[in-house]
């Protein structure tokens, strides 16, 4: 049975057994999610992997013209728009400025550009940028800017365009780990649950390999969706990765507790006793991920103790336990806390503190 149906009829499964409303998806592509913003919205992982997968892609000669058929000056472009890129915001006007002055037909250049205008998060700009290539017939399109169109539209929630790619690569007998992943990744960005679910099923279909990231990323297509199972189905998903023999990064469990925002209390523990299964340590990033869904969103625009305080108001005792139990542990591990984490940490103090206070005195003979 493939991924796509068993992803479907655990759904399926599921709102008859909990009776919740069905997914609600606007196309294949799904919906994007529109629950309370949440404080761990971090997504280096999927760009850092996709930086590596330009890397590899080149070293395996897929873009041979990359390293054959550009001149020295186009080479130099290429660095420059690179170095500029990785300047985040601060350095999107270099890089319109290098890429403006460019009028070849390299793809090389215009994929450097792209993944520029990506880094600096300029996604409209990036895309009318993708569109404008695409427009010249003269322009050899190859793997590494489908890869970059796939990224740019997801970060766009543009399910349209992103397929309209993903067919592209399809009809090219283009598909491999680099922009399975990709497709993953767009999917994850979009909220798409049985979209990385039929992606993951066509790279068992292909035999093209899996790893770890493919898990994560249709693992993060949970956190960002709408749908009230989506904590089980992101399990299901870390199950399945488990079952193959793959190794679970903090990534993987930070894109987890992010999906159960919504989940019963002992699911979230169940995540951390599944850490210590696989040999997985807590970090700052997941640390501040895992407060957030135990305490269901509530820590978003915290700034002060006196912040965590109301936000807090009304939390069940048992979260706050877990909570302060979890923090105990992740110090003791040595794990600098965020600014928030740390805040969670202050008030949960207070608490004890208080309660020590209120407490009976013992009656000394």
């Amino acid at each position: 049975m493939n991924f796509e149906l068993i992803v479907l009829l655990f759904l399926a499964v599921l709102e008859k057994a909990w009776k919740v409303p069905p997914p609600v998806f606007s196309s294949r592509a799904g919906k994007p999610a529109t629950l309370q913003p949440e404080p761990f919205r971090r997504r280096e992982n999927t760009e850092l992997h996709i930086s590596e997968s330009l890397h590899a892609m080149r070293k395996d000669g897929m873009d041979s013209e990359f390293r054959h058929n550009i001149s020295i000056r186009e080479r130099r472009l290429v660095t420059a728009l690179n170095v500029a890129g990785k300047s985040n915001q601060k350095g999107w006007a270099a890089v319109r400025h290098l890429y403006e002055q460019y009028t070849g037909l390299k793809v090389p250049v215009h994929s450097a550009a792209l993944q520029a205008a990506y880094r600096c998060k300029q996604y409209s700009e990036a895309a009318e940028m993708y569109n404008n290539i695409r427009s010249k017939a003269s322009v050899r399109v190859d793997r590494v800017l489908l890869l970059h169109g796939m990224k740019i539209f997801g970060k766009l929630q543009n399910s349209t365009a992103v397929d309209s790619i993903w067919q592209e690569v399809l009809a090219n007998g283009w598909v491999n780990k680099f922009l399975a992943g990709a497709r993953i990744a767009a999917a994850s960005e979009m909220g798409d649950i049985q979209g990385a679910a039929s992606i993951l099923e066509l790279i068992v279909q292909e035999t093209v390999p899996l790893y770890d990231i493919h898990f994560a990323s249709a693992i993060n297509a949970c956190k960002n969706s709408n749908h009230s199972n989506r904590h089980r189905v992101a399990t299901y998903f870390l199950e399945r990765m488990l079952g193959i023999g793959l190794q679970p990064s903090i990534v993987t469990f930070a894109n987890l507790v992010g999906a159960h925002r919504q989940a019963p209390l002992d699911m979230l523990e169940g995540i951390i006793s599944k850490m210590n299964h696989t040999g997985v340590s807590p970090n700052q990033v997941f640390t501040e991920a895992f407060l957030g869904a135990l305490l269901q969103g509530r820590l978003t625009e915290a700034w002060t103790v006196k912040d965590v305080r109301a936000r807090l108001k009304g939390t069940s005792r048992d979260r706050l336990r877990v909570a302060k139990l979890f923090l105990k542990d992740v110090r003791a591990r040595g794990v600098r806390l965020t600014k928030l984490s740390s805040l969670a940490e202050q008030y949960l103090q207070q608490q004890t503190l208080l309660r020590d206070k209120r407490q009976p005195k013992g009656i000394h003979a």
